[in-house]
């Protein structure tokens, strides 16, 4: 099953996941894989997938990057666009010669990350 996370498999106020424990639990009991797709990335989608106790498939990035953790940790993720780095570089260079006025994550430390999405300073960051 592929699933979005937030507001979907995760509540979209406190990003717990209590409403979807019991469907979790009756899709592992039948084998059936819970694969998130979600415009996160890997690095914050991993301390997720641990915490909902998923081993498997998962999208990222918008479709950006395909992965799998497997049982007993391993994680292993493909990249099938552009590099992060070298998409900010584009953009930044866009911003200053091109007089674009736009700002986003890689501009923003933890505490203005959280200030514009609500994350707390751990996801955040």
């Amino acid at each position: 099953m592929v699933t979005d996370l937030d507001g979907t498999l995760l509540d979209h106020d406190s990003y717990r996941f209590d409403a979807a424990r019991p469907a979790l639990r009756a899709l592992a009991r039948r084998g059936v894989p819970v694969i998130p797709a979600t415009s996160k990335t890997a690095a914050e989608l991993d301390p997720l997938m641990q915490a909902l106790g998923l081993t498997g498939p998962f999208v990222a990035e918008n479709g950006a990057v395909v992965g799998r953790r497997f049982p007993g940790g391993r994680l292993q993720w493909t990249r099938l666009g552009r590099a992060y780095d070298e998409l900010i570089d584009v953009l930044h260079r866009l911003r200053t010669r091109g007089g674009h006025a736009f700002a986003g994550f890689a501009d923003w430390d933890a505490t203005e990350v959280s200030r514009h999405t609500g994350l707390d300073a751990i996801a955040a960051g």
